[in-house]
This record gives C-alpha cells, sequence and structure tokens, in this order.
C-alpha cells in the first residue's frame, strides 16, 4: 500500500515539475527570475517540490503553497 501511495506522489511530483519548466537561452551578461506555482493535475498546490534547471545544480524547493523562485544567470 505505501509503495503504490509513494509510486502514484512521485508521478504526480514529476508531472507537476515538467509542467512548470521553461526554456530559456540566456548570454553570458543576461540574468532573469523565474516564478511559478507547482500544482497537480487537481489544481491543488504542492508544496515541497524541487524544481531544477535543467542540467545544472542549480535548483529551489516551492514553499507551503508551491510557490518557487530561481534566480537564472547566464553564467558568463
Amino acid at each position: 500500500m505505501k509503495f503504490q501511495i509513494l509510486q502514484k506522489l512521485a508521478g504526480i511530483l514529476a508531472a507537476a515539475v515538467l509542467t512548470v519548466m521553461p526554456t530559456f537561452t540566456l548570454s553570458a551578461q543576461e540574468s532573469a527570475t523565474v516564478t511559478g506555482t507547482v500544482t497537480d493535475e487537481t489544481g491543488a498546490q504542492l508544496p515541497g517540490v524541487v524544481v531544477m534547471v535543467k542540467g545544472t545544480s542549480d535548483g529551489t524547493i516551492t514553499d507551503t503553497e508551491g510557490r518557487y523562485t530561481l534566480q537564472l544567470s547566464g553564467g558568463g
């Protein structure tokens, strides 16, 4: 039973994270702030979800209302 619940939760979180990941290309001197809310398929806000920048170790965790903020930079 616990495995089924965890498996379903993992699927929901994976789907939620995939739907909130925007694609950006930044030059060396550019930066951006990305904000959003992670929700499940019913619209319920999901706290504690890890939101990562693809291909990096940069990321954050959603707050108690499913909101996140990421600071992105071009690196340079």
